[in-house]
């Protein structure tokens, strides 16, 4: 005889406790800001500036690598705040 209340074995797994998933959820935050850490440092480190700009209209700097200070003498809010400092800053005969 087959009992009509059964829960099928798929089903009758334990559900993780809300415990167990605020650790995952834990755990993965912390990796990802160990993460964001290494790159961070190694970015800051290296001989390159890395930036990113406005895809469109003036293609102003968004964001520029902490490097560019000991490298080139100006802070990222330098590029950041004024989007023609970039372009304004270019050797005359590399224009």
């Amino acid at each position: 005889m087959t009992d009509t209340m059964a829960t099928p074995a798929a089903t009758q797994r334990e559900l993780p406790a809300a415990g167990a998933t605020e650790d995952a959820s834990r755990l993965r935050a912390t990796a990802l800001a160990v993460s964001e850490a290494r790159l961070s440092r190694l970015v800051a480190a290296g001989p390159a500036v890395f930036y990113a700009c406005r895809p469109d209209g003036d293609f102003g700097a968004t964001w520029i690598s902490p490097n560019v200070t000991p490298l080139m003498g100006y802070t990222p809010e330098d590029f950041t705040t004024d989007s023609g400092f970039w372009a304004g800053h270019i050797h005359l005969p590399d224009k």
